[in-house]
């Protein structure tokens, strides 16, 4: 009988351990809930990145290295019926991010022959597309919603061998 009080206090002490321990890996030593490291999280919206750290750079014709690798960066601004670079230029096999920035209504960034773009996006918002240009020609981003394509609400890609 002595030897089955041992073995429960032996399994109190070993339980109450196991407790303790997920305790202090959940709390701070404040007691407060300890959340997850999110730093490196960056939002999706379908399948493009958010970037909300990004200058915008007004010219009319862009190509910017952002380092030393084969990736450009543009960063294209959208208003009412424009966007503020007209041609973006890139080498075929590029990575090709673009930043695009809406100023006022509601706007997107479509490019077809990449399939890919940026969600339907208010002003004041932010939204983060990229890919590879693995065909060379010249090809048309644009603004998907209503007639605003029609309006002139688009561009040109050039992707040069």
């Amino acid at each position: 009988m002595k030897k089955l009080y041992i073995f429960l206090i032996i399994i109190a002490l070993v339980g109450a351990g196991f407790v303790i321990n997920l305790s202090q890996k959940s709390n701070n030593t404040d007691g407060s809930k300890q959340l997850p490291d999110t730093s490196n999280i960056n939002n999706v919206n379908i399948g493009n990145n958010i970037d909300e750290n990004s200058n915008t750079k007004k010219t009319d014709i862009a190509s910017q290295n952002t380092d030393n690798s084969n990736q450009k960066q543009f960063n294209i601004t959208g208003s009412n019926f424009k966007y503020n670079l007209s041609e973006i230029r890139v080498k075929k096999g590029d990575n090709v991010k673009i930043v695009f920035t809406n100023t006022e209504g509601s706007h997107d960034l479509v490019i077809d022959e990449f399939n890919v773009r940026t969600p339907q996006i208010k002003a004041g918002e932010k939204s983060t597309i990229d890919f590879i240009a693995d065909k060379s020609g010249t090809f048309e981003y644009y603004c998907s919603i209503g007639n605003h394509r029609q309006m002139g609400m688009k561009g040109q890609l050039t992707v040069e061998e």
